[in-house]
C-alpha cells in the first residue's frame, strides 16, 4: 500500500513540476521592431525552409507555413517595406526582390540519449538539446536572378525537459515562443544589416 503510494506521490510531482523550458542565447543583437514608414513600394520574397546547414540541407515543407507567416511579421516589423508578398505571381511587378533561406539544424544523438535518460528517471536527469538557427538573406537582380549582396546570421536556442525550479520558469520561455522570437529578430537584423539598393554593385 505504501509503496503505491509513493509511486501515486511521483507521477503527481512528475506531471506538476516537470516541463519544457527554452533558453535564448542571443547572438544576434536585439534588432527592436519599427513602425511602417508608408511606403507603397512592393517586395516579393522567395522563401526556403530547410532542416541542416547551409551547403548540406533538405528542404523542410512541413514547416513552410509556419515560417512564412513568422517572416512575413519580421518584413513588415522591419520599417523598411510597405507591402510584402511570397506569391510568384507579384514577382513580376515587384519594386525588390529577395531570397530568403531558413535553416533549422538540431545535433541528432545526443537529444536521444539524453531523452532516453529523462524518460526512464522520471525526469530526474534532464533532457537537453541545442537548436541553431541560421538565416540568409539575398538581394535579387530581378532580370538575371542573380544575387546582388548577401547577409547571413545564426542564433542558438537550449531546449530543456525535466524537474523545474521557480528560476527556470521566470528565466526560461516556451519552445514556440523561443523560435518565433528569435527567428523574427534574426530576419529583421539580417534587413536591417543589407546594404541600400544604391550600394549593389
Amino acid at each position: 500500500m505504501k509503496l503505491g503510494l509513493k509511486k501515486c506521490w511521483l507521477v503527481l510531482a512528475t506531471v506538476c513540476l516537470a516541463g519544457c523550458v527554452a533558453f535564448p542565447q542571443h547572438e544576434v543583437a536585439n534588432q527592436p521592431a519599427v513602425a511602417q514608414r508608408g511606403q507603397s513600394d512592393l517586395a516579393y520574397v522567395d522563401l526556403h525552409v530547410f532542416h541542416g546547414v547551409p551547403g548540406k540541407a533538405t528542404a523542410d515543407d512541413l514547416a513552410y507555413g509556419a515560417m512564412m507567416g513568422l517572416a512575413l511579421q519580421a518584413f513588415h516589423d522591419s520599417g523598411r517595406f510597405g507591402l510584402v508578398s511570397f506569391s510568384e505571381a507579384d514577382r513580376a511587378k515587384a519594386n525588390e526582390q529577395y531570397r530568403l533561406s531558413l535553416y533549422s539544424n538540431t545535433p541528432r544523438t545526443w537529444p536521444i540519449v539524453t531523452g532516453i535518460l529523462c524518460a526512464f528517471s522520471y525526469d530526474l536527469i534532464p533532457f537537453y538539446a541545442s537548436q541553431h538557427y541560421t538565416v540568409v538573406l539575398e538581394r535579387i537582380d530581378a532580370q538575371s536572378h542573380q544575387t546582388l549582396t548577401h547577409v547571413e546570421n545564426t542564433d542558438t536556442i537550449h531546449h530543456y525537459f525535466g524537474w523545474l525550479t521557480v528560476p527556470a520558469w521566470i528565466m526560461g520561455k516556451s519552445t514556440s515562443v523561443a523560435q518565433v522570437d528569435t527567428l523574427e529578430n534574426q530576419i529583421r537584423s539580417a534587413i536591417a544589416t543589407l546594404p541600400d539598393r544604391t550600394d549593389d554593385q
